[in-house]
């Protein structure tokens, strides 16, 4: 029994990778995977250097004075641009999916072959995950194959999924100025 339902898992995870890697043949799933080894890694180094990065603008004008509104403004014209290098850089390596976004829309695509269901949720998992966590050039990857018809509704979308995550991100932003400023305050002022 235990064998059978090992077997069974093994045969669930390797068409799993199969999917998401987008190729049957082992000795080039084998390449794509050492691939994806070097470039997903420095994909998220800068992604994660330009959360960062936001961090410390958002500081940084907030103590020169500058509102809300026009940090927000400045952070979300920055993001569309870094969502424009991300979209550039995963078309670049377009045999690499840095981002991991084509392979997500591979197994979205097989849970819906599986069910209407399954890929409902499956599509709203990746929503949530991609507008929270991931951003606007992702997304813009993810939905790519829906929205390839028209280059406006694409920009369009660009810059509404750009505004969503980085108003996310911006309230991030907000609450660690002010907590990291009131504890400063608090302990050494």
């Amino acid at each position: 029994m235990i064998r059978s339902l090992c077997s069974k898992m093994s045969a669930i995870l390797a068409a799993a990778l199969r999917i998401f890697l987008g190729s049957n043949k082992p000795e080039e799933m084998k390449v794509r995977a050492k691939r994806l080894a070097v470039f997903v890694p420095a994909f998220r180094i800068f992604e994660w250097s330009m959360v960062f990065a936001g961090g410390a603008i958002t500081i940084a004008l907030k103590e020169f004075g500058l509102g809300n509104l026009t940090i927000f403004l400045l952070l979300w014209s920055a993001y569309v641009f870094q969502a424009k290098i991300e979209i550039f850089a995963n078309d670049k390596f377009n045999q690499d999916d840095i981002t991991l976004m084509e392979g997500l829309r591979r197994w979205i695509d097989a849970c819906f072959g599986i069910s209407v269901i399954l890929g409902i949720l499956a599509e709203a998992l990746a929503f949530l995950r991609v507008a929270i966590w991931d951003g606007a050039g992702c997304m813009a990857i993810l939905y790519r194959p829906l929205l390839l018809h028209s280059k406006v509704l694409r920009i369009f979308l660009l810059i509404i999924f750009a505004g969503i995550h980085m108003l996310i991100w911006f309230q991030l932003y907000l609450l660690g100025y002010s907590s990291i400023f009131s504890l400063l305050k608090d302990k050494f002022f």
